[in-house]
């Protein structure tokens, strides 16, 4: 309850925009931790696993830059563009797991990509909501 606190804090009003915009960040900084852990594992799996990483990595990068523009729609309260892009990021990380399957390797991104999709509905679902 005190880290909704903390985020609270930072808006003036809690309702359902400002909701969604603590959801979106939330989703911006798991999409960032996932890029991190596919830099770590990238250093530990063979080399068939790493080529499929670095696809990943784009991907989130791509997710990244999505997310970004669904924040600034978000800004002008353009709830059709923000769940758009919010769309979009979901085919961005969920293109992750293509390599993987391809190649019948395992995908060591498949708790993230779980975590990340259900972000997503939830951001999608609040911004139903507006």
């Amino acid at each position: 309850m005190s880290t909704a606190g903390r985020h609270a804090s930072k808006y003036p009003i809690i309702d359902n925009l400002a909701v969604l915009n603590m959801q979106v960040n939330a989703f911006a900084k798991r999409t960032a931790q996932a890029r991190k852990h596919v830099t770590k594992s990238a250093r530990t799996v063979p080399p068939a696993q790493a080529q499929a990483l670095t696809f990943c990595d784009t991907m989130y990068m791509n997710t990244q830059d999505t997310i970004g523009a669904a924040q600034r729609a978000i800004t002008f309260k353009d709830t059709g563009t923000a769940k758009i892009m919010l769309q979009l990021a979901v085919q961005d990380f969920d293109s992750c797991d293509r390599p993987f399957t391809q190649a019948g390797i395992p995908n060591p991104m498949g708790k993230f990509d779980k975590e990340l999709n259900q972000m997503a509905n939830n951001c999608m679902t609040l911004a139903n909501m507006i």
